[in-house]
C-alpha cells in the first residue's frame, strides 16, 4: 500500500485542485439561470414578479421566420446602362476592319511562305548553293516570314481577345464573306440599340411574384413592372427571327451559328441584375428588425405559483433571464477590478470542490486501496473530466444539444468495470450534477443521463463476454433513455412530433455506446494497465503457458492453487468483492514455487522431505524466496500488476513458525537471539479484500489437507484460528475488511471445504471375501 504520508496528500490535493480548475472552467461565466425549471407544459414552481422593466425578446426561431418573410419583400435590383449597345455598336464597325486586316495579312504570309517553299524544294536545280545569291535571298525571306508570323500571331491573339471569336473558324466560313449580310446585321444592331432588356430570365428574376423590380440608372432609382421589358429569352428569340428570315438556301449551319454569336457579343442586354446590392438591401432590411416583439413593465406579475406555463410566459421568463445575467455583467464590469468576477469564480469552486470532495470522501471510507492508489485515483479524475468536456462542447458546438445524447452510459460502464458499483454510482451522479450546471441549470440533464447512465450500469454488471456486452449495453443504454424520455414527454404534455426525434437520439446513443466503451476498454487497459474481466477470463485458462508451466513443474502446488482459487471465488462473492479477480490471484500465487519445487511438500512425492536435512535458516530462505522468483517471473510473463499483488501480498509480511521453532530449539545457548526477519515473508500485507482471501484460503486450505476426519464443526474452527492469527499480527490492518466480512468469509468457505474434503465409504476387498468363502467351503 502507498505510505500514508503527507507527500501522498498532497498529490491527491493537486489533482482535485486541477480538477476543479478545469471545471470552473467548464461551467458557464456568467450568472446561472433562475427560471430553467420553468418549461412549457409545467406548472410554474413559484409566482415570478418583474423586477424592472424589460423588453420580451425574440427567440431565434421568431427571429429567422420575420427576418425570411422580409426577404420575401425585397425588390430585385438591377443596373440599367444606356451607352452600353452604342459602345458595342461602334465596336462592331472594327471587328470587321480588324478580320479584313487579318485575312490581308494571312494572304501576304501565305505568298511569302510559297517562295520560300519554292526556294527550298528547287534550290538544285535552279540556284546554286553556294552561290551568294542564293544565300542571299533564303535569308531576306526567313527573316521576313519570321517577322511576318509573329505580327499575324500577335494580331490573331488581339482579335479573340478584344472580340471573343476565333479568326481561323470564321475565316472558313463562307457567309462571312458576304458584304451584304455584313451590313443587314449592322442595320439590325442600329435599330435595336436603345432597346432595353433584362439580362436574366424572368423565371429566375429574385421574387418575381412581386411583379415589379427596382431600377438604377444614372440619374434615378424606378419601380418597374417585370413585364413591361423583355428578358434575355425573348432577345435570344429575336436574334434568331432576323437570322432566319435572312436565311438564304447556301448558307450553312456552321456560318448560321457563328452570326448568332456575333450578334449576341455586339448586342446585350442593358438593364443587369445586381446581386451583391439586392443581397446588401435584404441584409439591410433584416437587420431593421426589431429583437424585442413588447415590453414588461416593473411589477407585473409575469405568471402564478401552480399557473401553467404557456409559450408566451416562457419567453418573457427568457427575456427576464437574459436582462438579470447583463446588469450582472454591467455591475462586474463596472468594478475597480474589472471584468473578473469573482462571485461567480467563488460559486462555481465552491460548487465543483464540494462534488469531488464527496467522490474523495467516499473511495476514503469505502475503497481505500483505491484512494491510497494514485493511478486509481489519476484514471477515476480524468474519466470526470473527460465526460464534462464532452458535454461542454456539446452544448456549445451542437445546436438543440438534446439530453439524449449525453454518452453518460460509456463513463458509468468504465468506472464500474475499473472499479466498483458504488464508485460508479456516486460518479455518476456527481458528473450528471456538473453536467445539468454547465448546460445552464436544467434538470433534464441530471435526470435523463444519470437514470439511463445507472441503468445501463447495472444491467451489464459482471458480463464477461464481448458479444453480450455489445448486446446488452445496447439494449439497456436504448431502454434507460427512452424510459424516461417517454415519461417527460408525457409529463409536458407536448406534441407527438418531438417522439421521432427523441427515437432517433435514443437510436444513436444506444449505437455509439457499446462501440466508444469497447475501445476506451482498450484504450484504459494498456494505459494504466488495469485488466478488465475479459482479460482476467483470458488469464485463467489453464492452457495459458505459465499455468501450464505450473502443472508440469509443480504439479502439487498446481492444484493447490486451483483448489485456493475455489475457496477465494466463494469468499469473494458472499462479501462482493471481485470474485474472478480473487480467483485468477489464486491461479498465480504460487508460479514461484517453479523455482525450486521439490522443496514444497504438495509436490513431496516419494522423495522426502528436502528440509530435514536442512539448517532452518536455510529453508526459510528457500521458502520466502518463492515470492520474489514469482514477481520475477510475472513480470516475464507480463501479468498485470494488480495479478502481482496476489503473489506479493498472499503470505503478507507473516512468520514461518515451523522453522522458527526449529531455530528455537537448535539454540546451543539460552541467551542467544534469533534475527527473527529471516523467517518472515517480505510482504507487503495484503492491501485489497481479494488480496485478504487469497491469503487466508491459502492457509486453510493447506491446513485443512491435514485433517483426516474432518466435519463442519472442525472446518469452521480451523478457519476461526486462522482468521484470529491474522488479525492479532496485524496482518489484515491495511486491507479494509469488516468483521462481519470476515464472518462471511468462513461460511461461504465451509461448503467448499466439505464438498473437496468429506469423508468416503469404506469399499469392500472382494479378493478378501472371496478367501473367506473358500476357506468356509473347505471347513465344510
Amino acid at each position: 500500500m502507498i505510505k500514508k504520508n503527507k507527500k501522498y496528500l498532497i498529490n491527491i490535493f493537486m489533482l482535485l485542485a486541477v480538477s476543479v480548475a478545469i471545471t470552473v472552467f467548464l461551467l458557464p461565466k456568467g450568472k446561472i439561470s433562475e427560471f430553467s425549471n420553468y418549461k412549457i407544459g409545467l406548472l410554474a414552481p413559484e409566482k415570478v414578479i418583474s423586477p424592472f422593466d424589460f423588453e420580451i425578446l425574440r427567440s431565434e426561431d421568431e427571429l429567422k421566420d420575420v427576418r425570411f418573410k422580409i426577404r420575401s419583400t425585397v425588390l430585385p435590383i438591377f443596373v440599367y446602362s444606356d451607352t452600353l449597345n452604342l459602345s458595342l455598336y461602334r465596336k462592331y464597325g472594327q471587328f470587321y476592319n480588324s478580320f479584313e486586316d487579318l485575312k490581308k495579312n494571312k494572304k501576304n504570309l501565305k505568298s511569302i511562305k510559297e517562295k520560300l517553299d519554292f526556294y527550298n524544294t528547287k534550290k538544285d536545280s535552279l540556284i546554286k548553293k553556294d552561290s551568294i545569291d542564293y544565300i542571299a535571298n533564303k535569308m531576306a525571306l526567313d527573316s521576313i516570314f519570321s517577322s511576318y508570323s509573329k505580327q499575324f500571331s500577335t494580331d490573331e491573339l488581339n482579335f479573340k481577345q478584344n472580340f471573343f471569336m476565333d479568326f481561323n473558324e470564321l475565316n472558313s466560313l463562307p457567309l462571312l464573306s458576304n458584304v451584304e449580310f455584313r451590313k443587314k446585321v449592322g442595320y439590325f444592331l442600329r435599330r435595336h440599340i436603345n432597346d432595353q432588356v433584362l439580362n436574366i430570365s424572368k423565371n429566375s428574376i429574385f421574387n418575381r411574384e412581386l411583379g415589379k423590380f427596382m431600377i438604377i440608372t444614372q440619374t434615378d432609382t424606378l419601380i418597374k413592372n417585370i413585364n413591361d421589358y423583355n428578358d434575355i429569352d425573348n432577345k435570344n428569340e429575336d436574334n434568331l427571327d432576323f437570322l432566319v428570315s435572312n436565311y438564304n438556301s447556301d448558307v450553312d449551319n456552321d456560318s448560321l451559328k457563328y452570326w448568332n454569336k456575333i450578334i449576341a457579343n455586339f448586342s446585350r442586354p442593358n438593364i443587369i441584375y445586381d446581386k451583391i446590392l439586392t443581397e446588401r438591401m435584404i441584409l439591410k432590411a433584416q437587420n431593421g428588425v426589431p429583437l424585442a416583439r413588447g415590453l414588461v413593465n416593473k411589477g407585473e406579475e409575469i405568471v402564478s405559483k401552480n399557473m401553467l406555463i404557456t409559450k408566451d410566459i416562457h419567453d418573457k421568463l427568457l427575456s427576464l433571464d437574459r436582462k438579470i445575467k447583463e446588469k450582472s455583467e454591467l455591475e462586474i464590469n463596472n468594478n475597480f477590478i474589472g471584468s473578473i468576477n469573482f462571485r461567480n469564480i467563488g460559486g462555481k469552486t465552491l460548487l465543483s470542490t464540494l462534488f469531488y470532495v464527496i467522490l474523495l470522501l467516499m473511495l476514503y471510507f469505502n475503497r481505500s486501496d483505491f484512494f491510497y492508489n494514485f493511478k486509481r485515483m489519476t484514471l477515476i479524475f480524468l474519466m470526470v473530466l473527460i465526460q464534462l468536456s464532452i458535454i461542454y462542447f456539446s452544448s456549445k458546438y451542437i445546436e438543440n444539444y438534446s439530453p439524449y445524447l449525453v454518452l453518460m452510459p460509456v463513463t458509468s460502464i468504465l468506472i464500474g468495470i475499473f472499479f466498483d458499483i458504488r464508485t460508479a454510482f456516486v460518479g455518476t451522479v456527481i458528473i450528471t450534477m456538473l453536467g445539468s450546471l454547465i448546460v445552464g441549470n436544467s434538470y433534464a440533464f441530471v435526470f435523463i443521463p444519470m437514470f439511463s447512465g445507472l441503468f445501463t450500469m447495472y444491467g451489464v454488471n459482471k458480463i464477461r463476454d464481448i458479444f453480450q456486452f455489445i448486446y446488452k449495453t445496447f439494449v439497456f443504454t436504448f431502454l434507460g433513455l427512452l424510459i424516461p424520455g417517454l415519461g417527460f414527454q408525457l409529463l409536458l404534455t407536448t406534441s407527438n412530433d418531438q417522439f421521432a426525434t427523441i427515437f432517433l437520439h435514443c437510436s444513436i446513443n444506444a449505437v455509439v455506446t457499446p462501440l466508444i466503451a469497447l475501445a476506451l476498454l482498450s484504450l484504459i487497459e494498456i494505459v494504466f494497465k488495469i485488466p478488465t474481466d475479459i482479460t482476467l477470463l483470458q488469464l485463467s485458462d489453464m492452457s495459458r503457458p505459465l499455468l501450464k508451466k505450473l502443472q508440469i513443474e509443480a504439479p502439487g502446488t498446481s492444484h493447490h492453487s486451483i483448489v485456493v482459487g475455489n475457496l477465494a471465488e466463494a469468499a469473494a462473492e458472499a462479501i462482493k468483492a471481485n470474485s474472478l479477480l480473487a480467483r485468477v490471484g489464486a491461479y498465480y500465487h504460487d508460479i514461484g514455487k517453479t523455482f525450486k519445487p521439490a522443496y514444497f511438500v504438495e509436490n513431496q512425492k516419494n522423495i522426502g522431505n528436502k528440509h530435514d536435512k536442512m539448517a532452518p535458516n536455510m529453508s526459510a530462505l528457500i521458502l520466502s524466496n518463492h515470492v520474489k522468483e514469482g514477481t520475477k517471473l510475472a513480470n516475464e510473463y507480463k501479468l498485470p500488476e494488480i495479478i502481482i499483488d496476489f503473489i506479493k501480498t498472499h503470505h503478507g509480511t507473516s512468520r514461518m513458525e515451523f522453522f522458527y521453532s526449529k531455530a528455537l530449539t537448535q539454540l546451543k545457548d539460552p541467551e542467544e537471539k534469533i534475527n527473527e526477519s529471516i523467517y518472515k515473508y517480505p510482504g507487503p500485507k495484503p492491501q485489497t479484500k481479494e488480496t485478504a482471501i487469497v491469503m487466508l484460503s491459502d492457509i486453510v486450505e493447506a491446513k485443512s489437507r491435514t485433517e483426516t476426519n474432518a466435519n463442519i464443526d472442525r472446518f469452521r474452527q480451523i478457519i476461526n484460528e486462522i482468521i484470529l492469527e491474522r488479525l492479532q499480527t496485524g496482518e489484515l490492518d491495511e486491507c479494509n475488511l469488516k468483521i462481519n466480512e470476515l464472518s462471511k468469509i468462513r461460511e461461504a468457505m465451509i461448503p467448499v471445504l466439505t464438498g473437496m474434503y468429506h469423508s468416503r465409504i469404506v469399499y469392500p476387498d472382494k479378493n478378501k471375501e472371496q478367501q473367506e468363502i473358500d476357506n468356509l467351503d473347505e471347513k465344510n
